[in-house]
């Protein structure tokens, strides 16, 4: 998740899915009222704002994981590894 996206911040699209995930989110699809089938989303915050409580504010919207940009690419390997299969 990036902290500026076009249609707004990465702050109000985390908010979002975090609602989305709870297990009482009804939505509509073609008429129909669905329940969401979402558990949970592993959350990694990309920022390039160089601004310390940036990662304790992405951890109170319960970001799994933070990098300040510029990262190197082992270092998101390392993250990606640990929230996916592919680690296990």
């Amino acid at each position: 998740m990036d902290g500026q996206l076009p249609d707004g911040t990465g702050k109000e699209a985390v908010s979002k899915i975090r609602k989305f995930e709870s297990p009482k989110t009804f939505y509509k699809l073609n008429s129909l009222l669905v329940q969401n089938r979402i558990d949970f989303c592993s959350i990694l915050s990309l920022s390039g704002d160089a601004v310390p409580e940036q990662k304790k504010i992405y951890a109170n919207l319960s970001v799994e994981e933070y990098l300040q940009k510029p990262f190197d690419k082992a270092q998101l390997l390392s993250i990606v590894l640990r929230y996916t299969s592919l680690h296990r």
